[in-house]
């Protein structure tokens, strides 16, 4: 897996689409959208990106569709849980 940018590094909209994939794909267990938001904020810290939560939020949300509509994740009941422990 490649090194996902954080903080200082992140740069423009693409950087944090690819930290918040990365998020996603590093989970172990089954997780809820607010786990992947906080651990968004918490990498984000740093970035001279402006970005608000709700626009962060958005990104988060459509990663997360287009994860699951791919089969890479599955969603039931509010909870996501990686393909790998489908």
């Amino acid at each position: 897996m490649c090194k996902v940018k954080s903080g200082v590094l992140i740069t423009n909209k693409e950087d944090v689409q690819n930290m918040i994939i990365g998020i996603i794909f590093r989970q172990q267990k089954k997780y809820r959208r607010e786990h992947i938001l906080e651990s968004a904020k918490k990498y984000f810290k740093g970035s001279a990106l402006e970005i608000n939560n709700n626009a962060l939020g958005l990104i988060v949300d459509e990663n997360l569709d287009i994860l699951s509509r791919n089969g890479a994740i599955c969603c039931k009941n509010g909870n996501y849980i990686p393909e790998k422990f489908i």
